[in-house]
């Protein structure tokens, strides 16, 4: 009768702790889907950025992302074989602590790179009169070197 009693005791702590996390784990799949709706409004929000179809701007700091663009890579292949191009975010940084100036260059929530340091303290404050971030598009190419190349004019101009 004693360990009957026990077993049923484990038993039920057991499924009160699976029920604990359940309900975490609900709860870190609501406030994630939040974040990323709260994100996609932003980005949906934000002016996009006229290019010349030249996609010369070039990203710095891409070896330090190698996993973002493995992420990136494997979305793509996914949902649209063989594309190249994406829409990123310029978000301003003023919060970098290597570069009060920076500007990260983002794809979804992946970040890819920065803007180089001159032109990013040149356009910082622009960005930042936008709202803190702005459309652009990218050309990708993975490989042992990946890399993004962004099709924007300087000075900026949006495309509305």
């Amino acid at each position: 009768m004693e360990i009957l009693l026990f077993v049923a005791l484990f038993l039920f702590f057991y499924w009160r702790s699976q029920r604990k996390k359940e309900r975490k784990n609900q709860q870190q799949i609501i406030a994630g889907y939040e974040n990323a709706l709260g994100y996609a409004n932003a980005i949906n929000a934000a002016p996009y950025l006229e290019g010349d179809g030249s996609f010369s701007q070039e990203v710095v700091g891409e070896s330090f992302y190698k996993k973002e663009f493995k992420r990136l890579n494997t979305y793509i292949q996914q949902v649209h074989p063989g594309e190249d191009e994406v829409v990123c975010a310029l978000v301003a940084d003023p919060s970098n602590r290597h570069d009060s100036n920076a500007v990260k260059v983002m794809a979804g929530d992946l970040q890819l790179g920065h803007l180089p340091r001159d032109l990013a303290a040149e356009l910082q404050g622009e960005i930042i009169e936008m709202g803190g971030l702005a459309k652009v598009t990218g050309k990708v190419h993975f490989g042992e070197h990946n890399s993004i190349r962004l099709d924007m004019a300087v000075p900026l101009q949006t495309k509305d």
